[in-house]
């Protein structure tokens, strides 16, 4: 139900102006800086893929069914008006020929009908700003619950910089010109060994945390 390519290209953004910045400042792959009395120190670089991470997430479950109760709750609210709708244009149906088109009555049940047709009308629109919302909200509490756990497996293992990799996100052939040179363009990791990458290591972690009762 949640937009995983979509959550998966939001993320792709952060960390890389980082990553650029210390290309700029090397010229090359940020693999060492230069130390205050002259020599070069190790920088320590890892990636991560926040999507597969949300993805083994044992507490994504949990999340999962809690937008499922909700968007339940907004279909339910929806199914009793257009059944209220439906009631209403069988009792149309029913004495339509058999009263004059100015009947009092004729007239009530149409006015009823357009009312409860815009009320339909609106309560879709507005369940469907709701469950969006509730999206959002939710991925933006997951990513960064993952920024934060990437954060302290970082400190933990003398990592200096997790970049987010976006080197298995295929960038379709469909896309525009000017997409396709934006895609193109924010394009950070080429190519990334296994080695460095902590996205498995993450999700251990977090999965490790929330059955402790970690928030």
């Amino acid at each position: 139900m949640i937009g995983q390519q979509v959550w998966r290209w939001g993320w792709l953004i952060v960390a890389a102006m980082l990553a650029l910045s210390i290309w700029q400042f090397t010229g090359t792959p940020a693999t060492a800086q230069q130390s205050g009395g002259g020599g070069m120190i190790a920088t320590r670089v890892a990636v991560i893929d926040a999507g597969a991470v949300f993805e083994k997430l044992d507490e994504t479950a949990r999340r999962q069914a809690e937008l499922n109760q909700f968007v339940g709750e907004r279909e339910r609210e929806i199914k009793a008006i257009t059944d209220q709708l439906q009631a209403i244009s069988d009792e149309l149906d029913a004495i339509r020929g058999t009263v004059s088109s100015n009947d009092p009555g004729l007239l009530t049940l149409r006015n009823r009908a357009v009312r409860v047709a815009r009320q339909l009308r609106f309560e879709q629109e507005f369940a469907q700003r709701q469950i969006e919302e509730r999206q959002v909200q939710v991925q933006l509490e997951m990513f960064n619950k993952i920024a934060a756990a990437a954060s302290r497996f970082a400190q933990r293992e003398g990592i200096d910089l997790v970049i987010a990799d976006d080197s298995k996100i295929e960038i379709p052939a469909t896309l525009g010109l000017q997409q396709f040179s934006a895609a193109i363009s924010s394009r950070r990791v080429m190519h990334a060994n296994s080695a460095v990458d902590i996205t498995d290591a993450v999700a251990r972690l977090m999965n490790n945390e929330f059955a402790a009762g970690r928030p």
